[in-house]
């Protein structure tokens, strides 16, 4: 049987229809992991008749929240208003859930921006894009942001062979990150890490930048100095 060393226990974060609960820990290897135990009532064939009520644990690699450990300290803005909280972001609702100083109440929150840590997200709810937050990456009018998706990937069995990122676990969680340009007050425009799409995305402007993209393919980094340069005023 598996046998995980909880370094780090967290937070009971979820309780869902089955009477599944879950915690975001850390193991004896430091890897972020997320145990659940599933409770189930089950028939057993006992001369007794109804047998008591069974659970399963369940581990995954890593967890559906920004960063570890899930809550962390930040602020949430409400109009002109920056209120200090503890904050919880879930990646694969797009939901914040953010407990008030002095209190354990857990409220769930849709602010016009938030920050955890050095991290700040604003709310995007331009028309034909949904509702969702973004990471901004760089300061000016014309911004790099960043979106984050997480999806659970049960293992595979096959044959009685787990296919999985990490064999002892029963899963793992994925983050695709997708990175956007946003100029203005315009809608945020999807693009790749590489010069022609950000090029593409600049327009009749993207010249200014044309010498700070000297790759096909670039870094993070690499765009936000561009941008920076994008963003300064003409000389």
């Amino acid at each position: 049987m598996r046998r995980i060393c909880l370094l780090a226990l967290v937070c009971l974060f979820c309780a869902g229809a089955h009477g599944q609960r879950c915690d975001v820990a850390k193991d004896a290897r430091g890897r972020v992991v997320t145990i659940c135990v599933m409770y189930y009532a089950q028939i057993m064939p006992q001369t007794t008749g109804m047998g008591g009520p069974s659970h399963r644990e369940i581990t995954y690699l890593g967890s559906e929240f920004f960063g570890f450990p899930i809550w962390q300290d930040g602020t949430i803005q409400i109009g002109s208003r920056q209120i200090r909280c503890s904050l919880a972001y879930n990646l694969m609702s797009d939901e914040l859930l953010v407990k008030l100083q002095n209190s354990e109440t857990i409220q769930k929150v849709t602010p016009e921006a938030f920050t955890i840590g050095s991290n700040r997200f604003v709310w995007d709810g331009t028309k034909g894009k949904g509702n969702r937050y973004y990471l901004v990456l760089n300061d000016g009018p014309t911004r790099l942001l960043k979106t984050f998706k997480c999806q659970l990937k049960a293992a595979v069995t096959n044959n009685g062979y787990t296919n999985s990122k990490e064999e002892e676990f029963d899963g793992h969680y994925e983050i695709q990150e997708q990175y956007y340009i946003k100029k203005g007050s315009a809608a945020p425009e999807s693009v790749y890490l590489t010069r022609k799409s950000v090029l593409a995305a600049l327009g009749d402007q993207a010249e200014k930048v044309l010498h700070e993209l000297p790759r096909r393919k670039l870094t993070e980094e690499q765009v936000i100095q561009a941008l920076s340069h994008y963003n300064s005023p003409a000389q």
